[in-house]
């Protein structure tokens, strides 16, 4: 288990927010990427969401699909456009086997380390979805919202 404490910024975002039970918010990232194809542009990275619960069955997720260039949307699309998502202060970890430790765990390594670091996470976190060989692999992203200790901050490095 590595932890690591990165920036990240991501350019050029369409998305969406939408209310999902947890084993079908990917309807929603397949949605806005049927709609970036129809529109001639192309994904540049992986789909990044975050869940927020509703009820015992059901998150709100915002997923959002970087794209390869700027987008103007009108506003009665039910997906807006986002220049940057920028993140300047996170701890982040690898989730490669989805059921261990499982994402409920790893949610409570990540405040363990934070804490441990004088930090408080902002929620929800942000979860990078990776396909390498047609394995799933999430970076679970968690913002750091305060430090005590901005000497181990990634600016610091």
């Amino acid at each position: 288990m590595k932890i690591k404490r990165k920036a990240l910024t991501f350019r050029n975002l369409l998305y969406a927010t939408q209310t999902y039970k947890s084993d079908e918010w990917y309807a929603l990232a397949l949605a806005l990427r049927d709609t970036v194809i129809a529109r001639g542009l192309y994904v540049n990275a992986p789909i990044i969401y975050t869940s927020t619960p509703v009820d015992d069955e059901k998150n709100e997720y915002t997923v959002y699909v970087p794209i390869n260039a700027e987008l103007t949307v009108e506003p009665e699309m039910p997906f807006k456009f986002m220049k940057e998502l920028r993140i300047e202060d996170a701890f982040v970890f690898r989730l490669v086997d989805l059921e261990e430790p499982g994402e409920a765990e790893a949610c409570i390594l990540l405040d363990t380390a934070a804490e441990s670091q004088g930090c408080k996470l902002k929620r929800p976190f942000y979860n990078i979805v990776l396909t390498v060989f047609d394995e799933v692999i999430l970076d679970i992203v968690a913002p750091v919202e305060e430090s005590s200790d901005q000497k181990n901050s990634p600016e610091a490095e």
